[in-house]
């Protein structure tokens, strides 16, 4: 009787048929009975001629699906909604082929509303789209890394003379320590960036350990065996067998060592990670970074200025972890000259604050440096370091090196030799400071404002100049790759 009433009232609207409504009662004529019988087995054969297409859930229908636009037939005025139709985007009336009529009706329907039996598996992550990256940057961060590493490594006995020394050299050369405080970091960064990348999934553990891990072991193991002898036969330090194997198994044998140590443990765990980045959304690495960020650098705020602990251990999101994976996850912003602006006053604003705290907490403990806030790990470091990445990876070097060749003349020897510049330039700093080779120079050789950039520049030029030396002698340059 309600399909009477629709039939005799062509010009109503049709709603979705989530209900049916009564009607008035009212009698089919017969052929308005085989209008409606037609019109809903065309739409039947229309539906099931293309195969594959999968038919909605007339039972349950979404909010986007429409009916198609109520047709008149010549012999008939009656409408009839087409139930089957799923929406505007089929194009049924379009389609050539056609099921024969003697096709069983309650068949098609199960074939055509059977998903795909891998319908139900998650699609998997597409790979972010690195290919035609331009990764100067990378030289350039690398190279800029080496610089403040040098002049903080110059500096850093400046800042244990806070009674000794003038009030200015003392913030000068406390200020080139602080903001040295950013190469490790950036050397890390730069790592995650290059190794966690999702595309390196399918390299073996062999490969991995044959091309990345041993080519940082064993340029660890010589240079600190070089260390080693150094202090021994150079210095006058004294070791007995048991001392010299704990030095290299325990470490570090001398302190910038510290670093390759951390290095190799981040690529013990970067075949683990690679799949964590493979398969994670960013939604999820900005988690981590928040945990590794709030458990690394806040919780030692409330120990150490609160007197108690948060009994919450973090196993995975801690140490310089997190910066390997911030320089993946950032790989793909590049920031506009606005935001470059916002970052360059980020830099410089973290920068005072960090010598503000620091030297707060040294007047606060009677002139003894205190590196509370000197940490790689303090929440102003992993601020500053990161708005310093950002800022260095949102330039354009094409531009630079096009005014400033010199300038990526600099950057290529020196990011060629970074890491042999880093395990030998400590050696070169120690004898001069100490008078060893003859003459005395270290950053109160004169005002630090001049000593210790003269010799950073001096300090480099000689290490890039040994290093390239080195990696033309067969085996040894294996420990200056």
């Amino acid at each position: 009787m309600a399909v009477a009433e629709a039939v005799a009232a062509p010009a109503v609207e049709v709603e979705p048929a989530t209900h049916v409504a009564e009607a008035p009662s009212g009698q089919f004529s017969q052929a308005a009975l085989a209008a409606v019988g037609e019109s809903m087995l065309n739409s039947m054969k229309q539906l099931f001629a293309f195969g594959g297409t999968k038919a909605p859930d007339v039972a349950q229908p979404t909010a986007q699906a429409e009916f198609a636009p109520l047709q008149r037939t010549q012999q008939d005025p009656t409408v009839a909604p087409d139930i089957l139709q799923p929406g505007p985007q089929a194009e049924f009336s379009e389609m050539a082929e056609t099921v024969p009529v003697s096709a069983p009706v309650a068949e098609a329907v199960q074939e055509a509303t059977t998903p795909p039996e891998d319908s139900t598996q998650p699609a998997e992550k597409p790979e972010p789209k690195f290919k035609d990256e331009d990764l100067e940057y990378v030289r350039v961060i690398r190279a800029m890394a080496m610089v403040v590493i040098v002049a903080e490594h110059l500096a850093f006995p400046l800042i244990y003379r806070y009674n000794e020394l003038l009030i200015s050299e003392w913030w000068i050369g406390t200020g080139i320590y602080l903001f040295g405080k950013a190469g490790s970091p950036l050397f890390t960064m730069v790592s995650g960036l290059l190794l966690l990348n999702p595309s390196k999934n399918n390299q073996t553990l062999q490969v991995f350990f044959k091309k990345r891990f041993m080519k940082v072991l064993i340029p660890f193991l010589g240079w600190s065996a070089i260390y080693l002898c150094w202090q021994m036969y150079w210095i006058g330090v004294e070791y007995s067998a048991k001392e010299i194997m704990i030095a290299i198994i325990d470490g570090p044998v001398y302190y910038h060592l510290w670093f390759i140590q951390m290095i190799l443990g981040l690529y013990l765990a970067t075949p683990i990670m690679r799949i964590y980045t493979r398969h994670t959304d960013r939604p999820n690495m900005t988690y981590f970074l928040i945990v590794w960020f709030v458990g690394t650098a806040l919780f030692p705020i409330v120990r150490r200025f609160y007197g108690f602990e948060i009994g919450i251990d973090i196993y995975v999101t801690v140490g310089f972890m997190g910066y390997f994976v911030l320089g993946y996850y950032l790989r793909p912003i590049k920031l506009n000259r606005q935001q470059m602006m916002y970052c360059l006053a980020v830099i410089v604003g973290f920068s005072l604050l960090t010598m503000g705290l620091t030297h707060w907490m040294v007047v606060r403990a009677g002139g003894k440096f205190d590196n509370f806030f000197a940490l790689n790990t303090s929440f102003n470091i992993m601020i500053l370091t990161t708005a310093f990445f950002l800022f260095m990876k949102s330039l354009d070097y094409k531009k630079i090196y096009a005014r400033r060749p010199w300038f990526q003349w600099v950057i290529t020897h020196v990011a060629g030799t970074s890491f042999g510049l880093y395990l030998v330039h400590v050696m070169i700093i120690e004898d001069f400071r100490s008078g060893r080779p003859g003459i005395v120079l270290h950053g109160m050789t004169w005002h630090p404002a001049i000593a210790i950039p003269v010799l950073t520049i001096a300090t480099m030029v000689l290490s890039v100049i040994i290093v390239k030396r080195m990696q033309k002698i067969p085996y040894v340059k294996n420990i200056v790759p």
